[in-house]
């Protein structure tokens, strides 16, 4: 039995064994129930499936060392952000790239909104909740301003510190068009305060700090 293209013990949403493909009707919707990052979820199946084919296309070429893990809300997170930036700085000039472009947009969102789903189960957290940033984030700097020493449109790679007496702290360097982050960064500004400006939606107004890119070093946790 495989699931996304690749068997599941080398990677895929593992449905749970002794039930196999569990199918109920939620009004008009197909559901199935599922076991994915370590929680037993019931979910539409054609959600599943949009979330399941985006990993199976494209993890392989965005995630390579990471493509055949059984996939977590992270793997989820940081092949979509890879897919948005790519198709964010493409620029199609046939209808076949066009296509592609969107085809990437929609795999991205699928992304989301199933690690979003899952998040909504294992902690009761509001869809698109961002986490507290861990080192190696990258985030995207939306409309004005939001901390000292940043630029509007600029990506910034985050790096976690403390203060003498402890209090987490997260400082911000700037990632270069050859996708490096600059040795010199920002001041520190404390980790709630920071949590606060953080954003999955791009259309967010205001002060905000886009979630691009969940360090690949995280994964699995």
């Amino acid at each position: 039995m495989s699931e996304i293209g690749v068997p599941l013990a080398l990677g895929g949403v593992a449905l749970l064994a002794a039930a196999g493909v569990v199918v109920s009707r939620s009004g008009s919707a197909a559901t199935r129930l599922s076991v994915f990052d370590g929680i037993t979820l019931e979910v539409e199946e054609k959600q599943a499936d949009a979330a399941e084919g985006a990993w199976s296309s494209y993890a392989e070429l965005y995630l390579p060392d990471h493509a055949y893990e059984a996939p977590t809300r992270a793997h989820y997170r940081t092949l979509a952000g890879n897919l948005q930036r790519t198709a964010r700085h493409t620029t199609p000039r046939t209808q076949r790239e066009r296509d592609e472009k969107a085809r990437m947009e929609r795999a991205a969102e699928a992304l989301f909104l199933f690690a979003d789903y899952v998040d909504s189960f294992r902690s009761g957290t509001l869809p698109r909740k961002p986490r507290l940033l861990n080192a190696g984030d990258r985030v995207r700097v939306l409309g004005r301003v939001p901390l000292k020493g940043m630029e509007p449109g600029k990506v910034y790679e985050a790096h976690l510190t403390a203060t003498a007496g402890g209090m987490a702290t997260v400082s911000f360097r700037l990632v270069d068009s050859a996708g490096r982050a600059s040795k010199y960064g920002t001041d520190a500004f404390p980790a709630k305060f920071v949590e606060n400006m953080l954003t999955f939606d791009e259309k967010k107004p205001g002060f905000s700090l886009l979630v691009e890119r969940i360090a690949p070093i995280d994964l699995g946790g």
